[in-house]
């Protein structure tokens, strides 16, 4: 158990904050808010991104490119001023009543007070990113040609943690919707902000 300098119950409303506005909201500018000015964010595949401005710069660009995907939160667990998310990224399948596509994720969360997050590290599988994003570009094609822009998020209700499901009313409108500002990104090497790993 490592020693903290913020209470716990304060960690983990902070984490009800950063969850609600980021993963469920999608709010990802007001959600950059909640990083100190000389935050860290650190994607093991994107590259590392710096304070709040290029932290939702970078997610409102590479999130508008895959408007079909959504973040769910399985389980965290606290440990002082940090803590661990394991997340499923998903994709409801555009097929009728066929599961919906998924991968893990892994994200690192540590506390700076007032709020507010010093760093982040998120950890998921390129491999099983591609194999994903295969098959349901295939099930999309067959099925549903328009469906990434439905902003389907079918999964929501069964996230495993009670304070995260959205409300029966909830509609889904990501802060990039109708941005001009927002380019799409898909790749990495046409990025543009952060510091990037080598290709």
């Amino acid at each position: 158990m490592s020693e903290s300098a913020h209470p716990r119950g304060e960690v983990e409303e902070a984490f009800k904050v950063w969850a609600t506005m980021g993963i469920l909201n999608e709010d990802w500018v007001e959600w950059a808010k909640l990083y100190t000015d000389d935050a860290v964010y650190v994607d093991h595949y994107w590259g590392t991104f710096r304070g709040p401005d290029e932290i939702a710069q970078w997610n409102d660009i590479v999130c508008a490119a895959c408007p079909q995907t959504y973040d769910i939160p399985i389980w965290y667990v606290i440990d002082g001023d940090r803590l661990i998310m394991r997340g499923q990224i998903t994709a409801d399948n555009p097929e009728p009543g066929a599961p919906a596509f998924t991968q893990t994720i892994m994200q690192y969360l540590e506390y700076g007070g007032d709020g507010k997050w010093k760093r982040e590290e998120d950890f998921w599988m390129l491999d099983q990113a591609r194999v994903f994003a295969r098959d349901y570009e295939a099930a999309r094609v067959k099925f549903d040609p328009e469906h990434p822009q439905k902003l389907s998020r079918l999964e929501w209700q069964n996230t495993p943690i009670d304070w995260a499901r959205p409300q029966p009313t909830f509609q889904v409108r990501p802060s990039w919707v109708g941005r001009s500002d927002v380019v799409p990104t898909p790749s990495r090497k046409h990025l543009g902000v952060g510091e990037r790993w080598p290709l």
